[in-house]
């Protein structure tokens, strides 16, 4: 069975992980975990990579908090199975009667959006844990933190419209 006879559910999960990995990238890669505003003529933004006054940014080097590796793994991993998950989900759609692959192909997109949900959840944990309740006014989690857990949803939507596809067409 080729890409035409497969179900409709199949390929929408197809367009919807990777949109969800998309998400998933931007927000790893990018600044904008928190932010926070020192007056009006001065904002502070800081990533998993590095932070920045106004436009000028400084890579994180030197000793790294093990919540910013953590939570760095984690969204690593949370693109790459995305990626592994999309191109199962290619073979497992060109290659309907294999069960195994079309389980795969539901497996990977969950553990993806798992990976992507330990990611915030591991920073958002620590920004609760060390930003004073005085200062969360002014000290917000911002875009970033935001894309990257709409992205785990994204992608865990993706594993629940392939599994509906998967046990309808059984």
């Amino acid at each position: 069975m080729g890409f035409s006879e497969s179900p409709l559910l199949s390929k929408v999960a197809l367009f919807v992980l990777p949109v969800g990995c998309l998400f998933v990238i931007i927000g790893t890669a990018t600044n904008s975990w928190y932010s926070y505003s020192l007056g009006i003529s001065q904002s502070t933004t800081s990533g998993l990579w590095k932070g920045c006054v106004d436009s000028t940014c400084v890579s994180f080097n030197g000793e790294i908090p093990d919540y910013l590796k953590a939570t760095r793994a984690f969204a690593i991993l949370s693109i790459l199975i995305a990626v592994g998950g999309t191109a199962i989900i290619v073979v497992a759609i060109l290659k309907n009667e294999s069960k195994p692959l079309q389980i795969l192909a539901i497996v990977l997109p969950a553990v993806s959006a798992v990976c992507a949900f330990i990611a915030v959840g591991v920073y958002g944990v620590e920004y609760e844990s060390q930003i004073p309740d005085s200062a969360k006014d002014i000290i917000k989690l911002s875009w970033s933190f935001a894309l990257t857990a709409v992205g785990g949803c994204i992608e865990a939507a993706a594993a629940v419209v392939f599994a509906i596809g998967f046990f309808v067409s059984s």
